[in-house]
């Protein structure tokens, strides 16, 4: 091969590898905002850059949810006894406790790279408000 096609080779390279550089590095979800859902009712809107911690815990008739040790709402629980805790820290929201069967939504993590929700099998979900109704798709 010639010394061009080596040049001409490198820069294409050097191309595609900053362009998907710089959709990593200014693709962030710092600006998203995020719902605490339970029993399918939008309970507060979580701003990942605020921390603090909610506490959803019922006794079967009806669903107490706060925020910071502070009720911010009651709601009928359909005879559900439900008990988690959602952390917001350091612009990341996790699900450190739940009494769901198998606990997998303790796994789940959203933060800057990661935006698909927490989804607990018990009826408490934390998802991200769409601006618009565009769905994201990977390939």
């Amino acid at each position: 091969m010639k010394k061009s096609n080596f040049i001409v080779c490198g820069i294409i390279i050097l191309f595609i590898v900053l362009f998907y550089t710089s959709i990593f590095v200014f693709k962030k979800n710092s600006n998203n905002k995020y719902q605490l859902i339970v029993n399918n009712q939008i309970i507060d809107i979580i701003n990942i850059n605020e921390n603090c911690i909610y506490n959803v815990e019922s006794n079967g008739e009806i669903i107490l949810i706060y925020k910071n040790k502070q009720l911010i709402s009651k709601i009928d629980s359909n005879n559900k006894i439900i008990k988690n805790t959602i952390l917001v820290e350091n612009k990341t929201i996790k699900m450190i406790e739940a009494n769901c069967k198998g606990k997998d939504c303790t796994y789940m993590i959203i933060d800057e790279n990661r935006n698909l929700p927490i989804i607990c099998t018990n009826g408490v979900i934390v998802s991200i408000i769409r601006e618009n109704n565009d769905v994201d798709i990977n390939i």
